[in-house]
């Protein structure tokens, strides 16, 4: 495995680290109990690092550098002996995170775990009180590493494609393209890759990767189908892109406490600061045309960001333009900041294919040049560019009954996205909802299982919630011995919609069939599919099954739950809150 080098171990002091190479730091500095909330590291400067051994791994490196330029932040790397010892660390405040996995302790919290394009399981260690910063690991993460869900074999050619009857998209959350409405994902690119999918008969896979050149480098490996871009170059290595099919956005900002600016009209005259020129430079033409007086700021080398943001909330740039991809990654600023206007620059916006793929590419392009500019093409553009983008809007809620699934999802160990992913499944968010079947309210609960669970008023939104997470923890519990972790969910899933005893009677079916029985995506599902046909009967006990609605479930439930992963973010933090201490007489001796 790969690693940045460090220094030979000492028995006297620590190791510490700024980037990858070591650097005259006061050992005491960071050792300094602090609170480990983003807006404290944020005024501290310094993000302190625990690693294990003599080494750190480079996709562990890669990360942490990538989460701390994202913040404006520095870093410092101490490495440790024992993860042990990293754990009491991080509990006595004197570091922020521990790279690595650990043991569960009730002093640890873990991040979520994510497969990098190198198939390495990230997962790392903060502690418990610091839900602020954990919230948003999990979002850097879930928005850079969501490659899980990608297949482990490369695609072919059409054909492979049509056989999998899955459109596998890499895309980046956008405010106009790709966000979440009313529970379900929504946005202009978004629903034309769903109008392209459905008329070549595909389902839509849709994974969020934030860097352009990683979403290519998925497609040049066939690990993706299609990416979208913003890109003024044609010719790509490897790459076949579109026409560019409407303009880039940018969000003109400023400060919330600036109260003379208020709307477009209202920068005229001013100085705005550009956080980059690639793209934006027409946008300002137009609107010079247009009579504008409008001076500007270049915009720095190597300003990431969040030091842009700051600059703005510190009112050190009174008026600015960001691009409105970079302001909606910037989530923890928007309490501190507006937006005033949106501006289109040249048409940048692509859709890209790997050269190999001479029929999706042509498919792509007959699809683009027949839509564009037509019926369907204006409604949905007016839809999405008539209205003020969500990213302005400040409203990161999935559902009405978030914080209600997030409490009982705590306190029955589930990620609060996958239930809400499951609730819309079953009741689109509807407490009132009724099947045919008798089951009812946000979880639809039927009234046996209510009974059994000795609830009533199942209609209750609380109440609904508490009897579906303790249900589906009955029903996960059941298969703790005999699955993999990762798949306890799945199945729990598929056994909530069909029963426990018929999923049981397609894991033994599975083996008939030579497919794994502890394995839920491609091999339990494909057998539960099967059930459904009348010459298989003899291998339920329950006779005919509706089973390949299972299948759909379950699919339908991982789709929407991978889309509130990467486009959700409750994290909303205060830029005010103080550093627990900065008093010199609370330097601690090394603990190493």
């Amino acid at each position: 495995m790969a690693s940045v080098p460090s220094q030979a171990f000492s028995s006297e002091k620590p190791h510490l680290y700024v980037g990858k190479k070591a650097t005259q730091v006061d050992p005491f500095l960071p050792l300094m109990p602090r609170k480990g909330d983003l807006p404290s590291i944020k005024k501290y400067g310094y993000l302190r690092v625990l690693f294990v051994g003599e080494k750190i791994d480079v996709t562990d490196y890669n990360l942490v550098q990538n989460f701390a330029k994202n913040n404006g932040l520095k870093t410092i790397y101490i490495s440790i002996r024992e993860i042990d010892r990293g754990e009491k660390l991080l509990k006595g405040g004197l570091a922020d995170i521990l790279l690595g996995e650990s043991a569960n302790s009730k002093d640890i919290s873990k991040t979520i775990a994510v497969k990098t394009q190198k198939n390495k399981t990230i997962c790392w260690v903060t502690r418990p009180d610091n839900a602020g910063l954990k919230n948003a690991l999990n979002h850097f993460l879930g928005q850079n590493n969501p490659i899980s869900q990608l297949p482990e074999s490369p695609q072919q050619d059409l054909g492979d494609l049509k056989k999998r009857k899955v459109l596998r998209v890499v895309t980046t959350a956008d405010p106009y393209n790709y966000f979440l409405k009313k529970g379900k994902p929504a946005g202009f690119e978004y629903e034309l890759l769903q109008q392209f999918a459905k008329k070549h008969r595909l389902s839509l896979d849709v994974v969020t990767v934030e860097d352009e050149e990683d979403r290519l480098d998925l497609v040049r490996k066939g690990k993706a189908d299609l990416a979208t871009i913003i890109s003024s170059k044609k010719d790509i290595k490897g790459i076949v892109s579109s026409f560019p099919f409407y303009p880039a956005k940018n969000f003109i900002i400023t400060g919330k406490s600036e109260k003379s600016l208020n709307k477009l009209e209202d920068i005229d005259g001013k100085l705005l600061a550009l956080h980059t020129s690639k793209y934006q430079h027409q946008g300002i033409e137009r609107l010079m045309d247009k009579g504008f007086t409008i001076s500007t700021i270049e915009p720095e080398t190597e300003i990431s960001t969040a030091e842009f943001l700051h600059r703005v909330i510190d009112q050190e740039y009174e008026v600015a333009m960001i691009s409105s991809r970079d302001y909606i990654n910037a989530k923890e600023f928007h309490d501190d900041l507006k937006v005033i206007a949106t501006v289109n620059d040249q048409p940048l916006h692509r859709w890209a294919v790997n050269k190999k793929h001479h029929d999706l590419s042509a498919m792509t392009y007959s699809f683009l040049r027949k839509e564009f500019q037509g019926e369907f093409y204006n409604i949905v553009y007016k839809r999405y560019f008539s209205r003020k983008p969500k990213a302005a809007e400040g409203q990161f809620y999935i559902s009405p009954y978030d914080n209600l699934v997030i409490k009982y999802a705590e306190k029955y160990n589930f990620d609060w996205r996958l239930v809400l992913a499951q609730m819309y499944q079953e009741s689109k968010f509807r407490p009132d909802a009724h099947s045919k079947s008798g089951a009812k309210g946000l979880m639809q609960i039927m009234p046996r299982t209510a009974r059994e669970l000795g609830v009533t008023k199942i209609e209750d939104p609380e109440t609904g919630i508490k009897a579906g997470l303790k249900y589906m923890k009955i029903l996960r519990d059941r298969y703790i011995h005999e699955l993999p972790e990762d798949e306890q969910n799945w199945f729990a899933l598929a056994s909530y919609n069909a029963g426990y005893e018929r999923i049981q009677d397609a894991r033994k079916f599975a083996k008939v069939l030579g497919l794994n029985p502890d394995k839920w995506f491609g091999h339990v599902e494909q057998a539960m599919k099967k059930l459904a046909d009348p010459e298989n009967r003899k291998y339920t006990r329950f006779g005919f099954c509706h089973c390949g609605q299972t299948v759909v479930y379950v699919k339908n439930i991982r789709a929407l739950y991978n889309s509130y992963r990467q486009l959700s973010d409750p994290l909303v933090i205060a830029s005010s809150q103080r550093l627990l201490t900065d008093n010199v007489s609370d330097l601690q001796h090394s603990p190493f």
